[in-house]
């Protein structure tokens, strides 16, 4: 199995707490380029 594969069925097998899944959702539909806005943001606090 490649590394690859590997790594994405772990990815899979991790279970999000509830507290944190709508925020998990959001952040995995943004673009590269919101990502590198909103890590400034958070530096910036």
């Amino acid at each position: 199995m490649s590394e690859e594969k590997k790594q994405n069925q772990e990815q899979e097998e991790k279970e999000v707490p509830a507290k944190f899944k709508d925020l998990v959702e959001k952040i995995s539909n943004l673009s590269a380029l919101d990502l590198a806005e909103l890590v400034k943001v958070l530096e910036e606090k």
